[in-house]
């Protein structure tokens, strides 16, 4: 139990630091046009956090 409550908190630590430097990253706000910009990071985040999850856990 402690080691899939280790790996949950990992998996929540990368998220969480992907998803603060592609903040960080896009610190100009995106012109109205692009609406999609802010789903790439994301999606970028998403998809690695699963990633880990699945090879991983």
């Amino acid at each position: 139990m402690a080691g899939l409550r280790m790996k949950a908190l990992a998996v929540a630590a990368i998220a969480a630091s992907l998803v603060a430097s592609a903040a960080a990253a896009l610190a100009p706000a995106p012109a109205p046009i692009s609406d999609a910009a802010p789903a790439v990071p994301l999606a970028a985040a998403s998809l690695a956090a699963a990633a880990f999850g699945y090879l991983f856990c």
